[in-house]
């Protein structure tokens, strides 16, 4: 019998509409399902709503509320501890990367970084077993 695995789902949070469309445009070339939010309540409707992701892009900055806030409603709220998520910023500031770390992100990502790096970090990701 031949297994057909299915193709994993990413969300994209940031509210920069570029860099939704640049991650959207790289993830797709290499074979993911890409659903991209503009902010962290839009990701979270999508969440309520019964979607699944294999994976969380986040954004760390935004207005409104901040990625890390976003990631503590996911894993306080709604009990997503086993939730891959990666945290990309252009801040890299030491206590930022510790708080991300205490939320169990899978990766902290300093923009700007290599789009092929970055999608190796991915497929690393999403090859781990949960």
């Amino acid at each position: 019998m031949v297994k057909i695995e299915r193709k994993k789902k990413i969300l994209v949070v940031d509210d920069e509409i570029y860099v939704r469309k640049i991650f959207k445009y790289n993830l797709e070339k290499v074979g993911y399902l890409v659903t991209a939010a503009e902010d962290s309540y839009e990701a979270e409707e999508k969440i309520v709503d019964g979607e699944h992701f294999d994976l969380i892009i986040c954004d760390l900055m935004m207005p409104v509320r901040s990625g890390m806030e976003f990631i503590k409603v996911l894993r306080e709220k709604y009990k997503m501890d086993e939730q891959r998520i990666i945290l990309v910023s252009a801040r890299g500031m030491e206590r930022d990367i510790l708080e991300a770390k205490l939320y169990n992100i899978d990766d902290y990502q300093m923009k700007p970084f290599s789009v092929v790096e970055f999608l190796e970090k991915v497929e690393e990701i999403l090859k781990k077993e949960l």
